[in-house]
């Protein structure tokens, strides 16, 4: 793929396949209405998702969904169970199995009750089309993995940012997506006081994962089996490396505003008993106890944060 075009149909961006991909399992046809996304897709595929969904119907890579996966995706099964019964229709059984009753037993009121339920699937054209998406984006997400892997920022920030003009939306100035090298150097320097007892290898994997989160590259980076303690596996640990840089990141920023105390809250489940104990007073910015604390003995690690107080 060269300049973010599809090699099997150069009016295909990346975009283009971004919003095809979304169909590979069927879904309902996104008729638009909220403006914010609409206004970013319309940039991207300069064109509405309407005509883009229209273009891939006409280039047959979008078919209707048969009728069984339409009733399946609208109703949920309090309501198949309700048409079922005034059916006089059995409704026990799996929810597949009350929306196959009801097709099989009242096709036509099916039929209308899904009439203006617009749900489309990937042609098998289209799903050879949209494997050409899939096939990008696990070569960013393995480029920038590899580069984290070998401590190489720069380079897992330059493909990710590569990936992102490819897309071609627009930067979202209350939610920027664009890469924070900065942030990076922070993950790849943080080392915890909670996670003290785990050793460099480790702490370079969790790293890593945290990096990559970092980069907005969605997925777990981390082994389900890995356990750094007895409250903390390693998705948790990557929680408290993450947590690390956001907690120093709010200290410099309250610094910067010329807050001098803060105070330290727990999360909405409550705080353990160690963090309970810190919570009780106003603290000074250069004596505040590091978050995550390093004495939390939660399951999952520690979740508290800090916030400013006021003169």
């Amino acid at each position: 793929m060269t300049s973010a075009q599809s090699k099997t149909n150069p009016t295909w961006t990346l975009a283009h396949l971004m919003l095809l991909n979304k169909y590979v399992r069927g879904r309902q046809v996104d008729l638009g209405g909220n403006a914010h996304w609409d206004q970013h897709w319309l940039v991207a595929l300069r064109e509405s998702i309407q005509d883009t969904t229209k273009r891939f119907v006409e280039s047959g890579l979008l078919e209707e969904c048969p009728l069984l996966d339409r009733v399946t995706c609208k109703f949920n099964q309090i309501a198949l169970k309700q048409m079922l019964r005034e059916r006089g229709l059995k409704v026990s059984g799996r929810k597949d199995e009350l929306a196959n009753r009801l097709v099989a037993t009242d096709r036509d009121g099916m039929l209308e009750a899904t009439r203006e339920y617009v749900m489309m699937r990937c042609t098998e054209k289209g799903l050879q089309l949209a494997k050409e998406f899939s096939a990008r984006t696990e070569e960013m997400q393995q480029t920038a993995l590899q580069a984290l892997r070998r401590k190489d920022l720069e380079t897992a920030v330059r493909c990710v940012c590569q990936y992102q003009d490819e897309l071609g939306f627009p930067e979202d100035p209350t939610f920027p997506t664009r890469p924070d090298i900065a942030a990076l150097r922070r993950i790849f320097s943080a080392k915890p006081k909670i996670l003290c007892p785990v050793g460099d290898e480790v702490l370079d994997t969790l790293r890593v994962a945290a990096g990559m989160a970092f980069l907005g590259i969605k997925g777990q980076w981390i082994s389900d089996d890995l356990e750094i303690s007895p409250t903390l596996d390693g998705v948790s640990a990557v929680g408290m490396i993450i947590s690390k840089v956001q907690s120093d990141r709010n200290l410099e920023g309250y610094k910067q505003g010329g807050v001098t105390q803060v105070k330290v809250i727990g999360s909405a489940d409550g705080p353990c008993t160690r963090c309970e104990a810190i919570q009780s007073k106003t603290w000074k910015l250069i004596s505040v106890p590091e978050l995550p604390y390093e004495h939390c003995t939660s399951e999952g690690g520690c979740r508290c944060c800090y916030i400013a107080v006021l003169d």
